[in-house]
C-alpha cells in the first residue's frame, strides 16, 4: 500500500513538472530565449574585457602553406625515424614521401545508393576492391628513395623531417632482392 502511495506521488509529481515545463515554453519568454538572453549578455562584457586581438601576420596560415608547398615538391627526401616503445630510434629510412595514413584514399569511403527519400548511404569498397572496419590510424606507408620498395609502420611511433635529424641513428636499409 506504501509502495503505491509513493509510486502516485512520484506520478503526479511528474505531471506536475511537464506542465510546469510546457507552460513555460509556451510562454512569451522560453526558456531557451531566457538562456539566450543570458549567454548573450555575458558574451558581449567577456568581449568587452577580453577583446579578440586583431590578428596582423597570419602565421598558422603561412605554415600551413609552406607545408603545402613542400609536399608539392617533386624529388623532396624525407627522413623517417621509427621509435621503440621504449623510446630508443632504431634507425632511419630515406623515404620519397612522408608516411602517409592508410585512411587517406583518392576516392570516398562512402556510397550513395538511390535518391531523394530513399537515399542511403553505405560504405564503398576502398582503391583494392575490399571492405574495410574503419580507420587503422596507427598504420602508414612509404616508398624507400633508393629502392621504391613500400614501407608500412604499424602501431609505431615515429618522427619525419625533411632534413636528417641529429640523432644517433644507422640508415634502415631496404635489401633488393635479385
Amino acid at each position: 500500500m506504501k509502495r503505491m502511495m509513493s509510486g502516485a506521488v512520484a506520478g503526479a509529481m511528474l505531471v506536475i513538472i511537464l506542465m510546469a515545463c510546457m507552460g513555460i515554453s509556451c510562454g512569451s519568454d522560453s526558456v531557451q530565449k531566457i538562456e539566450s538572453e543570458s549567454q548573450e549578455e555575458w558574451m558581449l562584457r567577456a568581449l568587452a574585457e577580453v577583446p579578440i586581438p586583431l590578428v596582423e601576420n597570419f602565421l598558422t596560415r603561412e605554415a600551413v602553406a609552406k607545408w603545402i608547398e613542400r609536399q608539392d615538391t617533386p624529388d623532396r627526401l624525407y627522413y623517417v625515424y621509427p621509435f621503440a616503445d621504449n623510446g630508443n630510434c632504431l634507425g632511419y629510412y630515406v623515404a620519397q614521401n612522408r608516411p602517409v595514413s592508410i585512411c587517406c584514399a583518392l576516392t570516398s569511403p562512402d556510397k550513395v545508393n538511390g535518391s531523394g527519400a530513399n537515399k542511403v548511404v553505405v560504405q564503398a569498397p576502398a582503391m583494392d576492391g575490399v571492405y574495410y572496419n574503419g580507420g587503422d590510424d596507427d598504420q602508414y606507408y612509404f616508398f624507400d628513395a633508393g629502392t621504391d620498395a613500400m614501407t608500412e609502420l604499424t602501431g609505431i611511433k615515429f618522427i619525419t623531417s625533411d632534413q636528417p635529424l641529429n640523432i644517433d641513428a644507422d640508415p634502415i636499409q631496404v635489401q633488393i632482392v635479385p
